[in-house]
């Protein structure tokens, strides 16, 4: 009964409830998605990274252990065709530059 995991999709971003994780109202807190840095707090315990962003070099600064997803830290993530995408065409330098 009760809360076993509680997720963060916010982080330090508008419309964070980081006081409700501060209760540790469940034995384990993740971060996830909304703010992809470490929370830097002791009532959070995992970040879900991919190899990209977690990094295991970049470990030693986070208050978190992280949790790897597959190789998109975004579990929406689709593969795209990206010329139909209206982003790619009106920013051609920044694709470039990536």
């Amino acid at each position: 009964e009760g809360i076993h995991v509680l997720i963060d999709l916010n982080g330090h971003t508008s419309g964070v409830r980081m006081e409700i994780f501060a209760y540790r109202p469940a034995p384990i807190a993740v971060h996830y998605m909304g703010f992809g840095a470490t929370i830097g707090a002791d009532f959070v315990h995992y970040f879900m990274a991919d190899p990209v962003i977690g990094t295991p070099e970049l470990s030693q600064y986070y208050s978190e252990k992280f949790v790897y997803t597959p190789p998109s830290f975004y579990a929406t993530s689709y593969r795209y065709d990206t010329k139909k995408l209206p982003f790619v065409y009106r920013n051609e330098s920044f694709r470039e530059e990536r």
